[in-house]
């Protein structure tokens, strides 16, 4: 359950970072930066444990999170979503709860039942194992995403 809590609190932040007008490529770095962020902290943390990966550590959830969303932030920028542009700047209007909603439950479904190989990542006793794994769940969620999105759009539909 800390897990999905940590996936909803990274929301708004890159509700944020849409507003103040980041695009893909920067929430991939900002990403990369929680990424590393976490690998230290834990790392640091667990020294001498034998399983670092505690539900009390949930920077790793922020970090797939975040990748999950690179699709819709890149198909936005692209003129490939189905959004409507609002005044403020923001390019998500009608698609924020449906998209947002899938790429949560595509991410939990990933990272709570880790169909190969995510499993294989998950039984690395490491600091790194910790956060990749759940990397991975946002991997395999983007490109879900993506898969949707691009056949949705050359189908004429919408996920809005």
């Amino acid at each position: 359950m800390p897990g999905t809590w940590g996936a909803i609190a990274a929301l708004p932040f890159a509700f944020v970072m849409l507003w103040l007008g980041f695009g893909w490529i920067d929430l991939l770095i900002v990403t990369a930066l929680v990424f590393g962020a976490g690998v230290w902290a834990i790392g640091r943390e667990t020294v001498g444990v034998k399983d670092p990966d505690r539900p009390i550590y949930v920077i790793d959830e922020v970090a797939g999170m975040w990748i999950a969303l690179l699709p819709i932030f890149w198909l936005n920028s692209s003129g490939m979503s189905f959004a409507t542009t609002l005044e403020s700047g923001s390019q998500w209007a009608g698609i924020y709860p449906l998209q947002i909603s899938v790429a949560l439950g595509l991410f939990r479904f990933f990272d709570v039942f880790k169909p190969w190989p995510l499993t294989l990542i998950q039984q690395r006793p490491t600091a790194l194992g910790v956060m990749i794994d759940d990397f991975l769940a946002g991997v395999v969620t983007a490109a879900t995403l993506f898969a949707m999105n691009f056949a949705l759009f050359y189908l004429g539909l919408s996920i809005s």
